[in-house]
């Protein structure tokens, strides 16, 4: 079985937001008041949380203020939580910025389930010389943190980061890291690598990963592999693409379908592009675009109610998208997304709760749920799929 643990980026909402007027309450104040996906569904959309960059100070300050890493995600005392320490953060530097010691402390005091070596990412494109003494790093700091982590009085499971930049390199990476006492390890550096790039790492990593250690992948989240990770001995994985394909205007559905959002943004917000006057904007332009911007909201959900035609609220929003200096052409997709109107026929609740205001374009509050809503058809394709595959 291969659990997702969903990556967060401080993914909240506000649960008070007012869709029709735009506005929070008064007093929301968003670290007390807002809510994360977990917090929304009944039911689960992930196995657990992927935290990165847990010794970074403003991540650190929040949960240790709140307590634990569970209280600062608004979680039940023992969900599962992974962390690492937020490699690509820090992968101009010439070493990492955090000492095994600390982050062991702060893996223990904050309560995670799951806490990742202090890693190096090497980069393929480097000289031979920097490539080692990246992957020399990253093995030291995993060696020196399993060594404290024995010779401590510690509870969470420590998780030994493999980096490189060919198969060779990872295969001896997590040979050492077996080695060295672990029965968890994360390959890391491959969030971006195609799966004809990624195939032969798991196949050589596969090759000497025991039957009894777990294997993560960190930043890797994509139902299409899953077959070849199962047979390659991937226990686990993280990833936020749901989150931030939402944020790109996607709107997913079970299957291999995907819906445009319909792009409404803040009229007050960004460029005003005029067709004559570019440069020239004036306040009676700026009340105009005000106007046609909830022309827009109006329409959209008039048509939800059946009392307006497609065409009507195409040629307004078509017409708005424009003259905020959209380009690209989105005129098939966004019939299609005002055809088949997919969330009505969405059981989660953010769709029943929101309905079309899960599907246009704009802010957080919007983006976001969209992003959860994204998470929880992702999450129940992957149980569809784990179950089809046993």
């Amino acid at each position: 079985m291969i659990k997702f643990f969903l990556s967060n980026s401080e993914d909240l909402v506000d649960p008070n937001y007012n869709f029709l007027t735009d506005k929070h309450l008064p007093d929301r104040d968003r670290w007390r008041d807002d809510v994360y996906a977990h917090q929304i569904y009944d039911e689960p959309i992930c196995d657990g949380i992927f935290l990165s960059g847990v010794p970074t100070s403003a991540i650190s300050r929040r949960v240790e203020a709140a307590g634990s890493v569970q209280a600062f995600l608004h979680l039940p005392p023992n969900f599962p939580v992974m962390g690492d320490c937020g490699a690509f953060g820090y992968m101009k530097k010439d070493a990492p910025p955090y000492k095994t010691g600390d982050v062991l402390a702060i893996y223990q005091r904050h309560n995670y389930t799951y806490g990742a070596s202090v890693d190096h990412l090497v980069d393929p494109k480097s000289s031979p010389a920097e490539r080692q003494r990246r992957w020399d790093i990253t093995l030291q700091n995993a060696q020196e943190f399993i060594s404290e982590y024995c010779a401590g009085q510690f509870t969470f499971i420590p998780v030994g980061v493999a980096q490189g930049w060919d198969p060779s390199s990872y295969r001896q990476a997590v040979r050492k890291l077996v080695k060295s006492g672990y029965k968890y390890v994360a390959i890391g550096g491959v969030t971006r690598l195609h799966i004809n790039h990624l195939k032969p790492i798991l196949e050589e990593v596969s090759a000497v990963l025991p039957a009894n250690v777990d294997l993560h992948l960190l930043g890797i989240a994509r139902l299409s592999d899953l077959p070849l990770f199962r047979r390659l001995g991937v226990t686990s994985l993280n990833g936020s693409t749901p989150v931030k394909q939402a944020t790109m205007g996607e709107y997913w559905v079970p299957g291999k379908k995907k819906y445009e959002a319909i792009r409404v943004p803040l009229a007050l917000s960004g460029k005003l592009c005029h067709p004559e006057k570019p440069e020239n904007e004036t306040s009676d332009s700026e009340t105009n675009h005000v106007k046609l911007e909830q022309t827009c909201l109006s329409l959209l959900r008039a048509y939800d109610r059946d009392e307006v035609s497609i065409d009507q609220v195409l040629k307004t929003v078509l017409r708005y998208n424009r003259l905020k200096g959209d380009t690209t052409d989105r005129r098939a997709k966004y019939e299609q997304t005002l055809q088949d109107r997919p969330w009505r026929s969405c059981p989660c609740k953010i769709c029943r709760d929101i309905g079309i205001e899960v599907i246009i374009f704009r802010g957080n509050d919007r983006n976001r749920r969209r992003g959860f809503h994204n998470t929880w058809v992702f999450y129940r394709q992957l149980q569809t799929a784990l179950a089809a595959d046993s």
